[in-house]
């Protein structure tokens, strides 16, 4: 095999631009177009016509990862020189592949070809097998089915789908071994189950485990979306499996590392509505916080049932850059106020649930933890899987989350709602023991009132009383003084009664103030 060239920046830039600009003509137009251009070379027109020829034929499955794998290895990587153009053999029902037996095809994608098999030694089982395709071996090719092989030697989590072997068909074709996953995607499983949110949360906490298991391990999913994380009812119930990490990167381990997710003519590897903006670029490198990214728009359809960006798959990357540079996500709550009202009752149902119970459940926390992850910088995510999870936790426990400003008000909202009952038969005892402190300080000032009255009215009869000796003595002292006066004029009269020597009227005179006749002896020394 020879030597790879690589590509130039500016040959690639020129295929990007002219295979846009074709792609938007009728297919019965592409080589009349081409003829027509004078200004392009042959080198140009040929690897536009591969380009063309593998775009009409391809399906348009962006979520199909190995269909543009396929299709930027072969017109890019691998030349006619390179790789033998062998027509990849069909494999039929009942093929032994080592202790292997084909059933059933499970799925086919640009290289590779998974099948249902049963393990017919030393005992029986069922497993996926993933072929890779006679012909398909480029360098990249390689790479990548070494780099998913790689990545899955790695797991051991029960919500990954496990490797069990790989190894060498026949004919030379390189195939590994995988746990079966007997599932539904995991949006599809929870809407026909009718799971309500708490029961989708806790589910979407395995698939958070697992991601962070691979990200432990040094690896990235890179592709994480529903269908790729797989729902299978078990003995103890429902159970998440990650699967296909095949365009996946292995971090901190150089040999594997590949970074580009964007081919050469602006097809994406990935699903436009689960991948990160960084994603979209050829020149960055994504690392741990795209697939925090790809599950904050996993859990955000979870909650509403649409993913946030809802595209119309856009072809070409420049379409992508310029859409994702255009609009701003809007948060679950507002995205779900704007559906059609029987789209929003069919959610509902989906959640059992009402649409006003939606509303509210996914109002404030629970909705800001996916626009966390889905910030645009990669920076203001979650740095972490665990911490995603953790928030998901944190608010099922009505804790305060991290995606959230913690002030004050809300941390009490949140102690409020985990402690409700108790708070509120604190609240009954605080409120009795104040209306209690209230009545019995108004019984004190009633009390304090009345004493004061008391000694008010006690000291308005001391005063009385007062007023009433005072009176008495002056009564007292006014009638000895008229009796002084009275006996005084009796005295003139007797002397006048002696003059004129009326003896009987002077003794009438004096007998009346004699010792014993009067309270009171008027007597002075004119009686002696």
């Amino acid at each position: 095999m020879k030597e790879q060239k690589p590509i130039d920046p500016q040959f690639q830039i020129q295929l990007e631009a002219e295979f846009e600009k074709l792609t938007s003509l009728p297919s019965d137009c592409w080589q009349t177009e081409l003829e027509k251009r004078t200004d392009l070379t042959e080198k140009v027109k040929s690897a536009l016509l591969e380009l063309l020829k593998a775009h009409d034929t391809m399906p348009i499955r962006f979520m199909d990862s190995e269909v543009i794998r396929e299709m930027y290895d072969q017109t890019n990587l691998k030349s006619d020189e390179d790789v033998a153009s062998t027509s990849p053999p069909s494999f039929e029902n009942g093929t032994l592949i080592g202790s292997y037996r084909l059933e059933t095809e499970i799925g086919q994608g640009g290289f590779g070809v998974v099948w249902l098999a049963k393990q017919v030694e030393p005992y029986e089982r069922e497993v996926a097998i993933k072929i890779l395709k006679l012909g398909m071996d480029s360098r990249a090719i390689l790479k990548r089915f070494k780099v998913e092989q790689q990545i899955l030697a790695m797991m051991d989590h029960p919500n990954i789908a496990r490797l069990i072997e790989s190894g060498t068909t026949r004919t030379g074709q390189p195939f590994f071994v995988m746990e079966l996953a007997r599932g539904l995607p995991i949006t599809k499983y929870c809407d026909e189950k009718c799971l309500d949110i708490p029961s989708r949360l806790n589910l979407f906490i395995d698939v958070c485990f697992a991601v962070n298991h691979a990200h432990q391990k040094g690896a990235i999913h890179c592709d994480l979306k529903p269908s790729n994380i797989l729902v299978v009812n078990t003995a103890k119930g429902p159970l998440a499996k990650v699967i296909d990490f095949g365009i996946s990167q292995v971090i901190q381990t150089p040999k594997f590392l590949l970074t580009q997710v964007v081919t050469a003519e602006g097809q994406i590897l990935g699903t436009p509505d689960y991948m990160a903006p960084e994603q979209f670029y050829s020149d960055k490198a994504t690392d741990t916080l795209s697939d925090i990214y790809s599950l904050g728009a996993i859990l955000y359809e979870l909650l509403i049932g649409k993913p946030p960006c809802c595209s119309e798959e856009p072809k070409y990357l420049s379409q992508e850059r310029i859409r994702r540079g255009e609009r701003d996500l809007q948060t679950p709550s507002e995205a779900f106020k704007k559906y059609k009202a029987a789209d929003r009752i069919a959610i509902a149902r989906a959640r059992n649930s009402r649409t006003q119970e939606i509303q509210r459940r996914i109002s404030k926390d629970l909705e800001a933890i996916p626009m966390k992850a889905l910030r645009n910088k990669p920076t203001e995510r979650y740095s972490t899987v665990i911490g995603l999870l953790n928030d998901i936790r944190r608010s099922m426990s009505n804790l305060p989350i991290e995606a959230r400003s913690q002030s004050k008000l809300y941390s009490f909202q949140k102690f409020f709602r985990r402690n409700r009952v108790a708070v509120l038969a604190a609240s009954i005892i605080i409120f009795s023991f104040f209306i209690s402190a209230l009545f019995s300080s108004h019984q004190a000032s009633l009390a304090q009132n009345a004493r004061i009255k008391e000694r008010e009215l006690r000291l308005h009869a001391d005063k009385l009383s007062d007023l009433a000796k005072e009176s008495e003595s002056l009564a007292i002292q006014e009638q000895m003084d008229a009796q002084e006066r009275a006996y005084l004029a009796d005295m003139q009269l007797t002397a006048k009664s002696l003059e004129e020597g009326n003896l009987r009227e002077s003794r009438r005179l004096l007998n009346q103030y004699s010792k014993g006749s009067t309270n009171r002896d008027l007597r002075g020394w004119e009686w002696r």
